[in-house]
């Protein structure tokens, strides 16, 4: 083969490939351009660690309330420090009856009959009046597992969970923990105070409002200050239900002494539906890759066509 011929095959080779790269290119932005699309939305609220601010004060951008709130300001940080330190008091002086305490207990048994277990189950909670929570059963035979989560009172945790770890079953695994919030909790009722002081220095910087944009700018620092007070409330609520109530979860599994040889029922019917639906599956696939090719694949034979066509001219 002469040079000639060489040059001709490796120009062509290299059109080719520089004709599948930009068609990739541009069926790649294509499919960017329709298919993909991001949508991007930001919180006008900032964050601070794990809890939120509320929006900017206008304490300081507002004349008449930067000026009675600075005249009230000195009574306030003195209750604010004075707040701070019957915290801090609270929390060293506070006794070990009188903390806030989340327990939670986990348990795992292996049983023959599950349902069996679970009636004994009910019995003991019962017994110490625990309520069901969430019960969740799943799988069948030898699969079988049923979650149960029960609440009960603190003062009745210890032996609710001793007496579920006596049945008569095999105990996979037993665990128990507690989580002592009482730091969180006088915190929270300390800042509740001091938010609840603000409130009612605004409210009294309220009455001596002359006009409208004053009035307005206290109503705004008032709903700010009120916001905070539901939350921190909420807040509260949530420790104390945590902290009267305790969490014992329950995972019951079927042992395998308990378990039927047999227990699932062969479905031929169910069988032949899932072989046609993979063969349809199949052959969908099959259409995909086709249709990609020809999409694909067009536009590159147009190129090699329309590079040998100028090949052949030329050599003519």
């Amino acid at each position: 083969m002469d040079k000639k011929k060489v040059f001709k095959v490796g120009g062509i080779v290299l059109l080719s490939i520089l004709g599948i790269f930009i068609t990739v290119v541009v069926g790649v932005a294509i499919l960017k351009h329709f298919v993909v699309r991001s949508d991007v939305s930001y919180d006008s609220r900032q964050y601070y660690g794990n809890e939120f601010v509320a929006p900017s004060s206008s304490l300081g951008s507002d004349g008449f309330l930067a000026d009675t709130f600075a005249s009230k300001s000195v009574g306030v940080s003195r209750n604010e420090m004075k707040t701070e330190e019957i915290a801090e008091d609270q929390v060293t002086n506070t006794s070990q009856k009188d903390r806030n305490i989340i327990k939670r207990g986990d348990l795992r048994v292996y049983a023959d009959d599950i349902d069996d277990a679970i009636q004994e189950i009910d019995t003991i909670a019962k017994k110490y009046q625990a309520e069901s929570q969430n019960t969740y059963d799943s799988g069948k035979g030898i699969n079988r597992r049923v979650n149960i989560e029960y609440k009960v009172k603190v003062a009745d945790f210890e032996n609710f969970f001793n007496d579920l770890k006596n049945m008569d079953v095999e105990i996979g695994s037993a665990s128990s923990g507690i989580t002592d919030v009482t730091n969180e909790v006088i915190d929270l009722q300390a800042r509740l105070k001091t938010y609840r002081n603000t409130e009612a220095q605004l409210l009294e910087i309220q009455k001596t409002a002359k006009n409208v944009t004053d009035t307005m700018a206290v109503y705004k620092e008032l709903n700010n200050i009120r916001y905070e007070i539901e939350r921190i409330e909420s807040q509260l609520k949530h420790y104390a239900n945590q902290t009267e109530y305790s969490t014992v979860t329950i995972s019951v599994v079927q042992s395998n002494v308990g378990a039927v040889i047999e227990d699932d029922k062969w479905r031929p019917l169910g069988v032949l539906k899932n072989a046609l639906r993979a063969f349809v599956g199949v052959l969908k696939g099959l259409g995909s890759a086709l249709i990609w090719l020809v999409v694909f694949g067009t536009p590159v034979v147009i190129i090699v066509l329309v590079i040998r066509y100028i090949v052949r001219k030329r050599k003519k």
